[in-house]
């Protein structure tokens, strides 16, 4: 990691800790290296980290605009931080959010996962190309402990497996995490909702498309999707889109 990087990567987290754990001791943080994108003549860096703190276990994704120019417009830069607990199951999700003002950079966060556990951060990120958006994900983050007095048994007794089932309508189905083994997302993804339900969220539900920056920044308004069994269908839960955000400087 050269210079820039450990200056950048302790500014953010300073920030983060000052305006985001303010009232609550951080206890460790585990950040994935930085990584790089140049997308519509915009030089962007992005990372991951999760954070395990006397409240609970998050995760937050930070955007940065590299290319000497300042600011940039609103729509450009977005995230989806992601925390997943030791068994592949998103456990907090932001939902992807775009940048709705002139900024250099940003960072999102979920909520606290607040079962004893391990947990990860791995999240996505998107910068606009002049007709849609080109997504990146971003690297595992090392794992995080969190305990407390909660255990989700509903959580610590799921087996995953490393790849993906097909139910009666042809969907795929599992968890993100083996995207990289499977070579793509699964239709319907694995998820805990908000009331600690383990089921399936939709990929397009949890991965849209949008095509114009006005698109991209009404997503900000999203706050849950459907929770579905493996069928695809059937309804049993919601999961909800735990966010807050962070200017980073």
């Amino acid at each position: 990691m050269n210079k820039k990087d450990i200056i950048k990567r302790s500014a953010c987290f300073l920030l983060v800790s000052i305006m985001l754990f303010s009232n609550a001791y951080v206890a460790f943080a585990a950040s994935s290296p930085t990584q790089y994108a140049t997308v519509y003549s915009h030089d962007y860096s992005y990372y991951n980290a999760a954070v395990s703190l006397a409240t609970g276990a998050r995760a937050y994704v930070s955007v940065q605009n590299e290319d000497g120019t300042g600011g940039i417009a609103a729509g450009y830069m977005g995230g989806n931080a992601k925390l997943y607990n030791s068994n592949g199951i998103i456990s907090k999700s932001t939902g992807m959010q775009y940048t709705d003002d002139y900024v250099v950079g940003w960072a999102w966060y979920t909520d606290y996962a607040t079962w004893s556990g391990t947990y990860y951060a791995k999240s996505q990120v998107a910068f606009y190309n002049g007709n849609g958006y080109d997504k990146f994900d971003v690297n595992k983050s090392p794992s995080v402990t969190y305990s407390s007095n909660k255990s989700d048994t509903q959580i610590t007794e799921k087996l995953v497996i490393s790849e993906y089932k097909i139910n009666e309508n042809g969907e795929k189905y599992g968890s993100e995490l083996y995207a990289d083994i499977c070579g793509e997302l699964p239709d319907l993804i694995l998820a805990e909702g908000k009331n600690g339900e383990i089921g399936y969220v939709r990929n397009i539900d949890l991965n849209p498309e949008p095509k114009t920056i006005e698109e991209a920044i009404a997503l900000n308004k999203v706050t849950e999707i459907p929770l579905y069994s493996s069928d695809g269908k059937t309804v049993i839960g919601t999961f909800e889109f735990s966010r807050s955000s962070a200017l980073a400087k």
